[in-house]
This record gives C-alpha cells, sequence and structure tokens, in this order.
C-alpha cells in the first residue's frame, strides 16, 4: 500500500488545475466559503470553481458541511458549503500563510453567520 502525504496530493491537485491555490486561498479568511466566494476570489467560472472544490474534497482538503444553510438572501435550493480540513491548512501553512486554521464550526447559525462576514 502507497502511502501520499498532503504534499504529494498538493502537488498532484495543482498539476492538474492551476486554479486550486487561489481557489484554497479563499479559505484565509474564515475557513469556510461557498462556490460564490471562491469564483469571485479565485477570478473563476462557475464551472472551473465547482471543478476544483470537488477536486479538493474528494482528497479532504476540504469538506462539505453537513448542515443544509438556508441563506435569506437567496432564493431556490442552498448551495453548499465548503469547510478548511486540516489538510487544507496544513497545505496553506506550507504555502506560507502560518496563521491559518480548519474550520470546526457547528450547526447552521454559526456557519450561517461566519459566511456573512466573508
Amino acid at each position: 500500500m502507497q502511502v501520499t502525504s498532503f504534499v504529494q496530493v498538493w502537488d498532484a491537485i495543482l498539476a492538474d488545475l492551476p486554479a486550486a491555490q487561489p481557489a484554497l486561498e479563499t479559505f484565509l479568511g474564515t475557513g469556510l466559503a461557498d462556490i460564490h466566494h471562491v469564483m469571485s476570489f479565485a477570478n473563476l467560472t462557475r464551472d472551473r470553481a465547482s471543478r476544483v472544490l470537488e477536486r479538493m474534497t474528494s482528497v479532504e482538503l476540504l469538506r462539505r458541511s453537513e448542515y443544509v444553510i438556508k441563506r435569506p438572501d437567496q432564493r431556490g435550493q442552498p448551495g453548499a458549503v465548503y469547510l478548511l480540513s486540516e489538510d487544507g491548512a496544513q497545505v496553506l501553512q506550507m504555502l506560507g500563510h502560518s496563521k491559518v486554521r480548519a474550520c470546526h464550526l457547528k450547526g447552521d447559525l454559526p456557519i450561517l453567520h461566519t459566511l456573512s462576514m466573508t
């Protein structure tokens, strides 16, 4: 069985999706974001932002919130909220952002409050 480190995983993601670094840096401020935050911060289209987020979720740099976050300013189906994991925080620290921490928020109200600050 081959064990890969988060550095090897990150290098593989960057080789495939160069937009992954600015997308991951979206999580520096609060440790969580939705697709609209990633699109505006990393200057990505919806399709590319979705691809990058799903790839980082599949290797556990991010995780989707298990809570359905119904935002009062948006109609329709609520979008997914992504939280920075411990491995994602380590990658950002490796990139020179020493104060970043993983997001451990629980519950829809704290997540909604933090989303409104980003």
